[in-house]
C-alpha cells in the first residue's frame, strides 16, 4: 500500500500537481485513502459471498460513522485492522442464524447508542493534538449518535425485521469497538465527564 502510495505521489510531483516539500503528508493521505477503498471492497465483498449486500453495507456504514466522529479500537497495522473489521463482519452477519426477537435487538441497539453517549470521544493517541477541540468533537459525535437513533426509530416504525436487526447489531459492534478503546487506555480523560 504504501508502495503504490508513494508511486502516485511521485508521479503527481512529476507533473508539478503537488509539492515535494509535502510529499510525506500527500503519502500518508493516499495510503489511508487506497487501504479505506480496498478494505471497504473486501468487506463488500464478504458479505457478498454471504449473500447479505444490504446489510453488510449498512454494517460497514454505521461502524465508519462512529469510528470517524467517535473514535474506537485501533488496530496497530492495516492488515490487522482489516481482519479485525472483517471478523467484527462476519460475526455480526452470524445474528442472522439466530432467531429473531424484537426486544433483545432493541435492547442492544438501546445500550448501544447509551454507551457511546456516556463515551462520545476516544481520542487517538496519534490524534493527541487534537485534545484542543475535544468539545468539538464530543459534540458532533453525539449528533452523529442522534441521527442513527433517528434512523433506528423509523426502521422500528416501518418494522422491517432484517433492518432493525442490522442496524442494532451494527450498533453493538460500534459500542464494542469504542469500549474496547476506553478500557485499553486509549480514552480521553475527560469523556465520561462532559455530560
Amino acid at each position: 500500500m504504501r508502495q503504490l502510495a508513494e508511486w502516485i505521489v511521485c508521479a503527481l510531483e512529476r507533473r508539478k500537481a503537488t509539492s515535494v516539500s509535502d510529499h510525506k503528508v500527500y503519502v500518508y493521505g493516499f495510503e489511508a485513502a487506497l487501504y479505506t477503498l480496498f478494505s471497504t471492497a473486501g468487506l463488500i465483498l464478504i458479505g457478498s459471498l454471504l449473500g447479505r449486500h444490504i446489510e453488510s453495507l449498512i454494517i460497514i456504514a454505521f461502524f465508519y460513522t462512529n469510528q470517524t466522529f467517535g473514535g474506537g479500537f485501533h488496530a496497530s497495522t492495516h492488515w490487522k485492522c482489516f481482519l479485525t473489521m472483517a471478523t467484527g463482519l462476519l460475526c455480526c452477519l452470524a445474528s442472522f442464524l439466530v432467531p429473531f426477537h424484537l426486544c433483545a435487538y432493541l435492547g442492544l441497539g438501546a445500550v448501544s447508542l447509551l454507551l457511546m453517549f456516556l463515551y462520545p470521544l476516544v481520542l487517538h493517541q496519534n490524534r493527541a493534538y487534537l485534545q484542543s477541540k475535544q468539545d468539538l468533537f464530543r459534540t458532533r459525535s453525539r449528533i452523529a449518535l442522534l441521527i442513527q437513533t433517528v434512523c433506528l426509530i423509523g426502521v422500528v416504525i416501518w418494522g422491517k425485521q432484517t433492518y432493525i436487526q442490522t442496524i442494532c447489531i451494527a450498533l453493538g459492534g460500534c459500542a464494542l469497538s469504542r469500549i474496547v478503546a476506553v478500557k485499553s487506555g486509549t480514552m480521553d480523560q475527560q469523556a465520561g465527564q462532559s455530560l
